[in-house]
């Protein structure tokens, strides 16, 4: 069966949307059979990640509420092979739908795919739940000042309380020059930092091309990143480029 990975943070704005379109990018583009689905019900923006229009879309809202099948609503990204489940924007459909169905319907697909990432909402709400309780494992999302990590450490809590594991964190917009450094990080949060995504200008520049950072600017800093910490998610390293060793030997 595939594996259900939970995006999130108790924190607004630190990143949870574009971090799981960029990792589950590269998990498609790495060969894996992966699936994408917005779990924001009341605040669906995945499909601004891949330029899908919502305006007559099939979504996750229409699944929930019996109205289309689900692989009526998977949309196929052709470059990399990644499947994408958007979340409706219909006020109608926001209102009538409820969280506690999300883990029937990911039930009924979890084994077509190698991985789902799920992009969850901000705050400790019912949604919020239901996507962790309908999850194998949690990637916490974090920036690197106070706030966020005093939420991301209530977030440890709560997936403690449910009994799912944090399989990591993924330390957002880091830069070095502010906030608290990655040692700190470590310290407070006791867990293993499984990529750390330095701040990119060019990461908000791909929001203007309607892509991902690493498909329309893959040697980008940001890029790099969450190659980084896709590979160490998986087990893996990427090779350093001659340039990049020879920085890190005389720049350390």
């Amino acid at each position: 069966m595939g594996k259900v990975i939970a995006f999130s943070s108790i924190k607004g704005g630190v990143g949870k949307t574009t971090c799981a379109a960029n990792f589950s990018y590269l998990l498609s583009s790495l060969g894996y059979n992966t699936l994408v689905i917005d779990g924001n019900l009341s605040g669906a923006n995945l499909a601004m990640q891949f330029g899908i229009d919502l305006k007559n879309a099939n979504t996750l809202h229409h699944v929930m509420l019996n109205r289309k099948k689900v692989l009526d609503a998977i949309y196929l990204h052709p470059k990399s092979g990644l499947k994408i489940l958007p979340g409706s924007i219909d006020y109608e459909l926001i209102m009538k739908v409820k969280a506690k169905g999300l883990s029937n319907t990911l039930e009924k697909i979890r084994d077509l795919f190698d991985y789902i990432i799920l992009d969850t909402p901000a705050g400790i709400n019912e949604n919020l739940l239901a996507c962790i309780e309908a999850s194998d494992e949690v990637l916490g999302i974090t920036t690197q000042d106070v706030a966020s990590i005093g939420e991301t450490l209530k977030l440890l809590e709560l997936c403690s309380q449910l009994g799912k594991e944090v399989r990591g964190i993924i330390i957002n917009k880091y830069n070095k020059r502010f906030g608290l450094l990655l040692d700190q990080l470590k310290k407070f949060l006791g867990k293993e930092i499984i990529g750390v995504i330095n701040e990119d200008p060019k990461v908000s520049e791909a929001t203007e091309y309607l892509s991902p950072v690493v498909e329309i600017f893959p040697r980008a800093r940001a890029s790099r990143d969450f190659n980084d910490a896709v590979l160490c998610y998986l087990g893996m390293k990427r090779k350093e480029s001659l340039v990049e060793r020879m920085f890190r030997l005389f720049y350390k």
